[in-house]
This record gives structure tokens, C-alpha cells and sequence, in this order.
């Protein structure tokens, strides 16, 4: 399944160059944010007779939308569209993969629209276990916007990535940016378009990519590749975290002291055959000490148990200040968010 996700910012001034884009990356499902009030016929792209839309009602701007092949099995959820949220969503089919998918436009500033994103979320987790939300959502966090850092933690745009940031922790949704900026308008860049999932790895890999194509918006198109089960995803490696550099030492101490021992023997004056020696006695210590771990491409080994004890307070001060928002409790909220990221940014 490929899917392609855009903020296009007027769908009337990309529709040409966005029929052209499909078919060149062939895509199987579109999810545009930003389409505001299209013309009549702007939508149609060839051999993609699915399209799913909801515009702003009295006011321009905003609008959402979803736009599937012919060979897409694909049924519109009017159950979960709500008003005061810009979403639209689809029980999608590709092959194997079935999976709930939305396209969400978050405008900035509505902390209303995220209140309600999750109670949409709560309702559809419900009936479904697997779920893509592909979403402008003019928030920004750490967590997938790298230029973030910063930031004001007063402005908007955080204090709504905190919002998003307690939704993806609430339903353990799988962020899949890499930190790399999504929107580039003159010299602001940044990161507002998110893609989040849960139970879609089942399906295989999920790669997530950022496009250099002009659609006529300083949004950049994000393309999303789930594939079959690949073995190069999971791989073994040393878990240096839990290295026991004692015993290391005590196997170094031993083995190297051999190796010198052989040189003095042997008299051997030849520097490469001495540095392979070297190299492959440091290697067998290693291995003969090392335990060994399986990550994935979405792993985040950076994350240890410091970060969790840190996110664990991030929670219960939020907690505590939804209950009573006193001066102290904002005041102190605020400094753990700021913790919480000067955390993170050291252990990456």
C-alpha cells in the first residue's frame, strides 16, 4: 500500500500537478489537508473514482480529503466525522493490508479540534485495531519536529504539540517522522504535518519518506510505503547499555596481555598483521562479554529508563494541573516540559 500525504493549501492550484505526481509515484490512496473550497471537477484524477471530502462550513480555508485508486477497497465512516473537527475517514483494502485511515487538519491554536480528535480516536479504537493518521497538525513537539527546540514553550504551536504528545502516549500510537521539517516558507522551517499509526506493522514495514515535489505549496509531500515482512527491519545488536565493563576489563586484561606476550615471542615487526591481531582480540572480549538486543527501523534506543521516569512526571504534573491550574502548577508544569526535552535532546 502507498499512500500520499499533503497539506496542498488550495486544491484548485495543485490539482494538475497532483494527477501528475499519483501516477508517476503510484500511489494507492491520496490525504489532503488544506483544500479549502474546491471547484467542481478539481478532485478528479483518472482511474481514482473514490474521493471523500469535508470542507469548512461558513468560512474559507481548511478542508480535508481522501482520494483512493479503482483497485482500493475502500468504505467512508460518516460515524466518526463530527463537527468542529476537519477529518474524514475510511476503512481502506490494498492486498492484505486493510487498515482505518484519516486525513485531519488541526488549525492553529484549536486545542478544541485535538479535544475532540480524541474522543473520535477513543471510539474508533474501539471497533478497529488498526489505524493511520495522516494530519496537519500545526503542533510542534520534540518528539517528531527537530527544529522545534527552542521554541517558546508559551507559544501555540508547543503547547498543542504537549496536547498531541498526551494523545500519541494515551493510545501508544507509533510516530513515524524522523524529526526532518515538512513545511518550508521562506526561513521558517518546521515540522507540522504528523503521521501516526497503531497496529499497522503486522503488514510489514512502514517506511515514511518527505518528496521533492512542487505542488504549489511550501508543504512537502510525504510518502508512506507499507510493504511486506522484511528480515533487514529487525536486526541484532550489542546492547551497550547493559555492558559489563568490569568483566570486560577483567577479559581485555587477559587476552591482551597473551597477545603481547606472542609479540615479544615472536618478534613480529609487522604493523598490519599487528593491528588485525589487536582488532580481533578487542572483538572476541566484546563478544564474549556483550548481551545482544533486536531493534527495528522504529526503534528509539535513545529512550532509557531516565526518559521514562521523566515522561511518568510529565504526566502527573499535567494531571495535577488540569485538576487545579494555580500559578505554581503551571509555572511548574512548564519547567518539566522544558526538562522533558532537554532530556530527550541530550540522550539522542
Amino acid at each position: 500500500m502507498k499512500l500520499l500525504q499533503c497539506n496542498v493549501q488550495s486544491v484548485n492550484t495543485s490539482s494538475v500537478l497532483l494527477q501528475q505526481t499519483s501516477y508517476k509515484l503510484q500511489v494507492d490512496i491520496i490525504l489532503l489537508q488544506e483544500i479549502w473550497h474546491p471547484e467542481s471537477g478539481s478532485l478528479f484524477i483518472n482511474n481514482y473514482p473514490h474521493v471523500f471530502t469535508k470542507v469548512r462550513q461558513n468560512a474559507q480555508g481548511g478542508g480535508v480529503a481522501i482520494i483512493a485508486h479503482k483497485d482500493v477497497k475502500c468504505v467512508r465512516l460518516n460515524q466518526y466525522e463530527v463537527d468542529g473537527l476537519e477529518a474524514v475517514w475510511a476503512d481502506v483494502m490494498v492486498g492484505k493490508v486493510r487498515t482505518v485511515i484519516g486525513s485531519i487538519y488541526i488549525p492553529p491554536g484549536d486545542f478544541n479540534a485535538l479535544r475532540i480528535l480524541e474522543d473520535v480516536l477513543d471510539q474508533i479504537l474501539k471497533s478497529h485495531s488498526s489505524l493511520i493518521l495522516c494530519m496537519d497538525a500545526n503542533s510542534r513537539n520534540v518528539l517528531w519536529d527537530d527544529k522545534s527546540v527552542g521554541i517558546s514553550p508559551y507559544s501555540h504551536s508547543v503547547k498543542m504539540g504537549y496536547k498531541l504528545e498526551e494523545i500519541i502516549l494515551k493510545y501508544s500510537l507509533l510516530i513515524h517522522n524522523d524529526g526532518v521539517f515538512t513545511y518550508n516558507s521562506g526561513n521558517s522551517s518546521s515540522a507540522p504535518d504528523v503521521t501516526l499509526s497503531t497496529g499497522i506493522l503486522q503488514y510489514g514495514t512502514f517506511h515514511w519518506s518527505v518528496i521533492d515535489y512542487d505542488l504549489r505549496s511550501p508543504h512537502n509531500p510525504i510518502l508512506i510505503d507499507i510493504g511486506a515482512r522484511s528480515k533487514s527491519d529487525r536486526k541484532v545488536v550489542i546492547n551497550w547499555r547493559d555492558f559489563d565493563w568490569q568483566m570486560y576489563e577483567e577479559a581485555t586484561s587477559k587476552h591482551l596481555s597473551s597477545l603481547y606476550e606472542k609479540w615479544i615471542t615472536n618478534n613480529s615487526d609487522d604493523v598490519e598483521v599487528i593491528a588485525r591481531e589487536l582488532s580481533d582480540c578487542i572483538q572476541l572480549c566484546v563478544e564474549s562479554v556483550a548481551t545482544k538486543k533486536v531493534i527495528s527501523n522504529h526503534s528509539r534506543p535513545y529512550i532509557n529508563s531516565d526518559i521514562s521516569e521523566q515522561l511518568k512526571l510529565l504526566r502527573r504534573t499535567k494531571r495535577k494541573c488540569r485538576l487545579r491550574k494555580s500559578p505554581a502548577n503551571v509555572a511548574l508544569l512548564s519547567k518539566v516540559q522544558q526538562d522533558t526535552t532537554d532530556v530527550i535532546l541530550k540522550a539522542k
